[in-house]
């Protein structure tokens, strides 16, 4: 566990590990706005990445979970209700190559609770 003020890096914990990694890196985080900024970062340095949030459409939605399956995405960013409020895509997310769980922001953990993450651990193994 990393604890870091904003701006401190806490960033290339994660996003170093997934490109030594085989799969897919997911990163949740509550923030679309940093989603965005991050994906953009990630893509301008040649990385594959994308996001799913409620800003896409179905299309685009569909879109990034065709290339995470043909495994074309390092970091997929996804928001905490996504995650936890759609069992359908914990269940797909399980059948894909899932190599690290990074939360990207600590309230995050608080708000989903000690139940939530242990679930989250359990689908990921």
């Amino acid at each position: 566990m990393v604890l870091m003020p904003t701006g401190g890096g806490k960033s290339i914990c994660y996003q170093l590990p997934a490109l030594a990694l085989e799969g897919v890196t997911i990163v949740v985080s509550p923030l679309i706005a940093l989603m965005k900024d991050q994906v953009d970062a990630l893509r301008q340095n040649g990385i594959s990445a994308a996001y799913l949030n409620s800003t896409q459409s179905m299309s685009e939605q569909q879109t990034v979970m065709q290339m995470l399956q043909m495994g074309q995405i390092k970091l997929l960013y996804l928001a905490p209700e996504r995650l936890i409020g759609e069992a359908h895509f914990m269940q797909w997310l399980a059948t894909q190559k899932v190599s690290l769980f990074a939360i990207d922001e600590a309230h995050c953990i608080s708000h989903w609770g000690t139940t939530s993450v242990r679930n989250i651990s359990r689908s990921a193994s």
